[in-house]
C-alpha cells in the first residue's frame, strides 16, 4: 500500500506531518511494499484553497491513502471519488509513527462532514494546522500543539 502524507521538510522517516493537506510544502509517499519513501515538493500555491493539484498528482503515483491532520471539503471529496481513503492523524507524530499506526490498524478514516470546511475552519497559512482540536466520525481529537 503507498501512503501520501503531508510533510513541512524531508526528513526521511522522522520527517513531521504538517498540519494541512492543501498548504503542505512536500509530501512523503512511503510505498510499504518496499518500504521506501519518495519526498515530492507541492506546486500548490500556499493559502489558496479550492486550487489543490496534489490530488490528482498523487493519484498518478498510485497512493492508496492519505494520512493528515486536515483536508478541505473539495480535495476530501477527490480523494473518496478517486477510491482514496483519507485517515487523520495528529501533526505531532513522524511519518515512522504513522506508518506504524497504519501497520497496526490504528488509524481513522475521514468522513466528508470531518473536513476542514463542513466546520466553518479558518486557517492561517503561515503556519502548521491551528485548530486545537479535531472532529472525527462524532469525536473530538485532541490536537497537541
Amino acid at each position: 500500500m503507498k501512503y501520501a502524507i503531508p510533510i513541512s521538510r524531508d526528513e526521511g522517516v522522522n520527517s513531521r506531518v504538517y498540519g494541512h493537506f492543501g498548504s503542505a510544502p512536500c509530501y512523503g509517499i512511503y510505498d510499504d511494499a518496499t518500504e521506501t519513501l519518495q519526498v515530492i515538493q507541492s506546486k500548490n500555491s500556499h493559502g489558496s484553497h479550492g486550487s489543490c493539484h496534489s490530488t490528482t498528482v498523487l493519484k498518478k503515483l498510485g497512493v492508496d491513502a492519505v494520512i493528515c491532520g486536515g483536508m478541505g471539503h473539495n480535495a476530501l471529496l477527490k480523494f473518496k471519488n478517486m477510491g482514496i481513503k483519507v485517515y487523520y492523524s495528529s501533526d505531532n507524530l513522524t511519518v515512522k509513527e504513522l506508518i506504524q499506526k497504519a501497520k497496526e490498524n490504528q488509524l481513522v478514516e475521514f468522513d466528508i462532514n470531518d473536513s476542514c470546511a463542513a466546520h466553518g475552519h479558518h486557517h492561517d497559512h503561515d503556519h502548521h494546522h491551528d485548530h486545537h482540536e479535531h472532529h472525527q466520525g462524532g469525536r473530538r481529537f485532541q490536537r497537541n500543539h
